[in-house]
């Protein structure tokens, strides 16, 4: 007997298996969130111990976003061919265990290298994250389900700017990332146990009849399906792969305006989270007061993020996309126009903004993540999303080599908030016409 697995996901209850999943991979994303701004949530520290200005710690901030860039598409290839469950925990036991090993750095020089392959996991544990989230949920949950997946992120940085903003003065900064390595090792080790593979990505798979029918069952909670029972898939089993199908004629177009999206989001999204401690800092905030502004950006992205879903399921994502780049764009553009005019006058007025720009900014990543799982077949999906991050990376990169020369110029803070105007700007064009 042949049934259609796309109905059947459809029809059959929620459950605790589909409950598993969506906890141990949000979890795992609030910890590579976590993981994501250690470096930059440090950096006041680090550069107050090893003697370095701003420029200098530039490339530290950059080689973890080219790991995360090589990361996104290397991982998300890697899921395609092999699974979503593998290429996801192998991800998290690397990034683990390079971050741990970062707080044995002694300068800038082996901090890099170390944050370089620390990139390489925490970039390709997204992409397949969100693959499996997606193609374990029934459609109507979906793009909640990877919203709170992305929303995960800014989660995580949440909470490790406040815990860092505690832990550093006390432990010091090497106790963060201490931390940062042993929470995602652990959470990896149960995934091994209990993490399933994507029901999508066994019917893709000649060969995988029983496994799917025995992950079917798990889900109906009982032998509902005998051993004679195919499931077949509405979506195609198999397509050109990697690059060259995001490139095919009926997907060209959506991949290059995504492509651009991502990078100029990320341009702006970075620009903010990896310089934002340093910005504060530079502006006359005390260290802890500085390392909290992260806090409040990333409490913004959460509720950015959580109400543009919500707007995005009303109104349409790319409507929602542009409302809420513009919206970025004019809270960065007026921030830069105050900080023209004169110094910060105390540390609350600092944060209005920081808060207001984390909802649009991070609202803005989220709903690219969830348009581009949207957007492409489940043959595709893992790599469509992973090269989306991986161009988008470049603008993080550019972010990172730009944002400490610029910040070190006279006005550089109101000069760097205007080059993240411009580049949100060019993402609400590129979105309008996804």
């Amino acid at each position: 007997m042949i049934r259609d697995l796309d109905e059947a996901l459809e029809t059959l209850p929620f459950g605790r298996l589909r409950t598993l999943v969506l906890v141990l991979v949000t979890s795992i994303i609030v910890l590579d969130g976590f993981d994501i701004q250690l470096a930059a949530l440090a950096a006041p520290a680090m550069l107050a111990e090893w003697g370095l200005d701003r420029a200098a710690f530039g490339p530290v901030l950059a080689a973890s976003l080219a790991g995360m860039a090589a990361g996104t598409a290397l991982g998300g290839s890697i899921g395609d061919r092999v699974g979503r469950r593998p290429a996801l925990i192998g991800a998290v036991l690397f990034f683990a265990t390079m971050t741990a090993l970062s707080a044995l750095a002694n300068g800038p020089v082996t901090l890099g290298l170390l944050r370089l392959a620390t990139g390489l996991g925490l970039g390709a544990a997204v992409p397949n994250a969100t693959a499996l989230v997606a193609e374990w949920m029934p459609r109507r949950w979906r793009s909640y389900a990877v919203m709170l997946v992305i929303v995960a992120v800014p989660i995580g940085g949440m909470l490790g700017a406040a815990l860092c903003a505690w832990m550093i003065p006390v432990f010091g900064w090497r106790a963060c990332f201490i931390l940062g390595g042993a929470a995602p090792a652990l959470l990896g080790l149960i995934m091994i146990i209990t993490l399933p593979e994507s029901p999508q990505f066994f019917a893709s798979r000649d060969g995988r009849a029983d496994h799917l029918r025995q992950l079917m069952n798990r889900l109906a909670r009982g032998n509902r399906f005998d051993n004679g029972m195919i499931f077949r898939t509405s979506v195609p089993a198999a397509g050109k792969g990697g690059v060259a199908e995001l490139l095919s004629a009926p997907l060209r177009v959506t991949t290059w305006h995504l492509w651009a999206g991502f990078f100029a989001a990320m341009l702006a999204l970075y620009g903010c989270l990896n310089w934002l401690p340093v910005l504060l800092s530079g502006l006359g905030l005390p260290m802890d007061q500085a390392v909290r502004g992260s806090m409040w950006f990333n409490l913004g992205g959460v509720a950015g993020a959580v109400m543009g879903a919500w707007a995005g399921g009303r109104f349409g994502a790319a409507r929602c996309l542009s409302a809420l780049c513009l919206m970025g764009a004019g809270i960065l553009a007026l921030a830069a126009a105050i900080l023209a005019l004169g110094p910060v006058p105390g540390a609350m007025a600092a944060m209005v903004p920081v808060l207001l720009s984390g909802g649009a900014i991070l609202g803005v990543q989220v709903g690219l993540y969830g348009l581009a799982a949207a957007r492409y077949p489940t043959s595709c999906r893992a790599a469509g999303i992973g090269w989306a991050a991986t161009l988008g990376r470049g603008g993080a990169v550019v972010s990172a080599l730009a944002g400490g020369w610029v910040l070190a110029q006279p006005s550089g803070a109101a000069l760097w908030l205007a080059v993240l105007t411009l580049a949100l700007l060019f993402c609400w064009r590129a979105v309008r016409t996804v």
